[in-house]
């Protein structure tokens, strides 16, 4: 498979154990991904039971695979049984950025002007009686 067929993505994962991590990895390399980085396992308390655990192992590791393989990937992986959860996303680097363009126009318009003394409630009602009529 070319180089230039394959994007990096971020796979963060919550396993019961390492064996899990262990088979997250394999299943990557066994699609031909080629993991360029990965984070070690950290140990963290679910607020809620998943699976009946709530003291798990979180991890993430970014992989270049094929689009194509994703899929498969992500199917393979429900079958995991120490991994309790996952997700597989594109990096925030790699992922489009917006830019807020704003018209001139728009930055040339002055703000509208705020009157210096309050209104009270009579000149509300009159003034919006003029607007409605």
């Amino acid at each position: 498979m070319e180089e230039k067929d394959r994007k990096e993505y971020e796979v963060a994962f919550i396993a019961k154990s390492e064996e899990g991590a262990h088979t997250l990895r394999k299943i990557l390399e066994g699609h031909d991904g080629e993991v360029t980085e990965g984070a070690s396992l950290k140990p963290a308390a679910l607020a809620y039971k998943i699976q009946g655990e709530r003291n798990v192992l979180f991890g993430y590791c970014r992989v270049r695979i094929a689009r194509e393989k994703v899929a498969e990937i992500s199917k393979e992986l429900l079958t995991v049984a120490d991994l309790l959860r996952f997700a597989i996303t594109l990096p925030s680097h790699t992922k489009p950025r917006v830019k807020l363009v704003i018209s001139e126009e728009k930055k040339a318009r002055p703000a509208p002007a705020v009157p210096g003394t309050p209104l009270s409630n009579e000149a509300l009602e009159k003034k919006l009686e003029e607007i409605l009529q």
